[in-house]
């Protein structure tokens, strides 16, 4: 599910919240990685990999719903002048250079 500003109220959460639910999805997801690895070793998936590899598949959605999530959050906080937007944009470039 892609997020925009339209259905973001039905994902309203603090920050806390926001932070711990995607804790808890990459720490779902962390013993996932040596079977992702295993299941595309190959470069093909297997019927009997489709199990996992569909649950790993899931759980990815679930990291990009949270980046969704708080990459809105981080708008609203910005448009309601309680996080320093210039300064956070200018961090965030600094990191992609």
């Amino acid at each position: 599910m892609k997020l925009d500003k339209n259905t973001f109220p039905k994902y309203v959460q603090d920050l806390p919240s926001i932070i711990l639910s995607t804790v808890a999805t990459l720490n779902d997801i962390q013993p996932l990685v040596n079977r992702l690895i295993q299941i595309t070793m190959d470069g093909k998936i297997s019927d009997d990999e489709i199990p996992d590899f569909a649950l790993i598949s899931t759980k990815l959605d679930e990291i990009s719903t949270a980046s969704d999530v708080l990459r809105l959050w981080i708008e609203k906080t910005i448009q309601v002048n309680k996080l320093n937007g210039t300064l956070f944009y200018e961090e965030v470039d600094k990191l992609k250079k």
